[in-house]
């Protein structure tokens, strides 16, 4: 598989992990995540 396909697919993958901690965040601001 070509690099740049992998390292977007990273960023992608990050992004989305990001977005989802963010949004467990906002409903459950005493969470110890």
């Amino acid at each position: 598989m070509d690099q740049a396909v992998k390292d977007g697919k990273y960023q992608t993958i990050t992004a989305l992990t990001v977005e989802a901690v963010k949004d467990k965040l906002q409903f459950d601001p005493d969470s110890d995540v």
